[in-house]
């Protein structure tokens, strides 16, 4: 990695943990995480290095958090690869469950005199030659590097990425990083928080992150502003990182300028008749939502006005018959922020309404939105908290409307061609494309 990244006009670090590689004579039972802390903090100070990316991977995390919290100022980003992700207080074992320290303690206890943690195998899919060069070079590390709780005391802390490699091995203690990554990314970055995650990458090539992405992936990494990348933990980064990265709202709205007046002007906090008319005229509307599993976006269609304007702040929508996955519902009883984009046939603009939801049960109000003698289950009621039309230049250039445009449904995958091939054709198949107009005439409502 050293001469692809200098090759790419960056300096590159990868400082030795105390006790481990060519400083394993100096390994004792005292090591622990803040020495490893320490030995990355230090090459900071003695190179007066800045503007720097810290990759950290599996245990490489442990330490890379701790080396933000002591030098904030000098780091750009840090990256985090399948690594440990530690929040203030918690130790490596505290992140790997009981059973994990349990098992790491007898190993210790067994063969590596009290304080010495066993080797975990090499990941199955290591090709032989990786292994012949890794396995001579691994040492075991002290007890005390698991052990101790990290204090992180700055009050600061640089942007952070997370890559997750989704091919994993047994017992992923990872997961839990990606997805702390990807909740934090929807929403402490929607409040402009920079110490949360960004989750970047979900890279499914092999659990053998630290070989398996081919070296000269790293070359992605050049970057006008990025002078010096230091690794920890030993990986290669894979080459769909994208390190010219916007992370500010500043830096953002240098990009793209001044609104307009008319983008400020059309955004009013409650639904006045001309936006009453593009709801009642909506035959179709997507809704967004966020809660602790992540985002969702579902269509929601009926006849025109559909959608209910209960008064100028209030729209109700009826949740009719589906599949019971219930992903929208779910997210608005964890998390009331909802978003709705209304689209109406032939009609360029669309219509944006951003608010706060809840899902009511009340049995006048489901039997208000009756069809066929059949009620919704529930029906969301959103509070208006910002609605605006869309300009149409999107549905412009898609030429949506246009027929000459259509795509023949048969060109594509049916939905029971994609069901057999998914479940190895325990479901689907052409007896469920056959079946399914009448299966959905008769639960429409």
């Amino acid at each position: 990695m050293r001469p692809l990244f200098r090759g790419a006009g960056h300096e590159f670090f990868s400082p030795t943990y105390t006790g481990l590689g060519e400083r394993a004579h100096l390994a004792r039972p005292e090591v622990d995480l803040s020495t490893h802390v320490q030995d990355v903090a230090a090459v900071f100070e003695v190179e007066d290095l800045k503007d720097v990316t810290l990759l950290g991977h599996s245990y490489g995390g442990m330490v890379a958090t701790g080396v933000a919290d002591k030098a904030a100022g000098r780091i750009a980003r840090v990256v985090y690869l399948d690594a440990f992700a530690p929040k203030d207080g918690q130790s490596l074992f505290d992140l790997l469950g009981p059973k994990g320290e349990a098992h790491m303690r007898a190993g210790a206890a067994k063969d590596g005199d009290g304080w010495k943690l066993p080797l975990n195998p090499m990941p199955p899919d290591t090709s032989p030659e990786d292994s012949a060069w890794a396995v001579p070079k691994r040492r075991p590390q002290p007890i005390k590097t698991f052990k101790e709780k990290i204090k992180l005391t700055s009050g600061k802390f640089p942007p952070r990425h997370y890559i997750y490699a989704k091919k994993a091995g047994p017992g992923d203690v990872f997961r839990q990083f990606a997805e702390r990554a990807k909740s934090e990314n929807e929403n402490d970055f929607a409040k402009e928080r920079p110490e949360a995650f960004r989750l970047l990458r979900l890279f499914q090539k092999s659990q053998t992150v630290h070989f398996d992405a081919a070296p000269r992936s790293c070359i992605a990494a050049r970057t006008t502003h990025v002078s010096c990348v230091i690794e920890i933990g030993g990986f290669t980064m894979p080459d769909t990182i994208a390190p010219r990265i916007v992370t500010s709202v500043a830096e953002l709205e240098a990009l793209y300028g001044q609104l307009a007046e008319a983008a400020t002007v059309k955004e009013v906090a409650r639904i006045t008749p001309h936006y009453r008319a593009y709801i009642e005229a909506s035959p179709f509307c997507a809704l967004a939502t966020s809660g602790p599993g992540g985002l969702d976006c579902s269509p929601r269609g009926d006849k025109p006005g559909f959608v209910r304007v209960h008064n100028e702040k209030t729209l109700m929508l009826p949740d009719r018959r589906g599949n019971n996955r219930i992903d929208s519902l779910r997210n608005i009883v964890r998390d009331p922020r909802v978003a709705l984009l209304f689209l109406i046939p032939g009609v360029g603009n669309t219509l944006r309404v951003n608010g706060r939801a809840h899902l009511s049960v009340e049995p006048a109000l489901l039997a208000s939105f009756e069809i066929d003698g059949k009620p919704p289950r529930s029906v969301m009621v959103m509070q208006v908290d910002a609605i605006y039309f869309q300009c149409a230049r999107a549905l412009v250039r898609s030429e949506l409307w246009d027929p000459a445009q259509h795509v023949d449904p048969k060109s594509l995958p049916s939905a029971g061609q994609i069901l057999a091939a998914l479940s190895h054709d325990r479901v689907g198949g052409a007896s469920y494309d056959r079946d399914w107009p009448g299966r959905a005439a008769k639960t429409l409502w």
